[in-house]
Parts: structure tokens; sequence; C-alpha cells
């Protein structure tokens, strides 16, 4: 941003439409992820309840889950490979 604000560089103007257009990862990629989340998670207190051991690799991994839930929802509308085409570049 402070190079933007010093003229150093330019920064290409693109609408929402232009970005969400160029957008690689779809919803049903993004809800098949977190439904493999969910199922580990699920498996994972299903082992638990029934006093099955657990180990210390699935306990890590249930932390990560809980960090990956929380930046995939914030990370739900981002587009993915966003590129910017030689139109904009040659401004």
């Amino acid at each position: 941003v402070n190079l933007a604000q010093h003229g150093l560089i330019e920064v290409p103007e693109l609408s929402k439409k232009d970005i969400e257009d160029r957008s690689k990862a779809d919803s049903f990629a993004k809800t098949l992820t977190l439904l493999q989340l969910a199922w580990f998670l699920v498996a994972t207190v299903g082992r638990a309840s029934q006093h099955l051991q657990i180990s210390t690799l699935e306990i890590f991994t249930l932390g990560n889950i809980e960090c990956a839930i929380i930046a995939f929802f914030g990370w739900w509308n981002k587009p993915k490979d966003v590129m910017v085409s030689d139109a904009y570049s040659a401004r």
C-alpha cells in the first residue's frame, strides 16, 4: 500500500465482476473441503465417546481443523489465482 501511495507501483483498476470472473475455486470445492474437515471431526469425537484411544497426531489435527475452519469462513469469498490481464497492465 505504501508503494502505491508514493507512486512507485501502479495499481490496476479491477471491478468485483472482473475478479469473480477469474476465480478458479468454486463453492463446490470449498464445500467438499469443509465436509472432509467435518467428517474427521465427527469421526474423532465419535471414537472418543466410545472410549477408544485417540492418537496425539489426531489431537494435533483437531487443533488444526479448528484454525482451518475459522480461516476457511474468512476466505470463503476470496477468489483464487486472480491474475491481471494484459489489458490492465497496458494502462
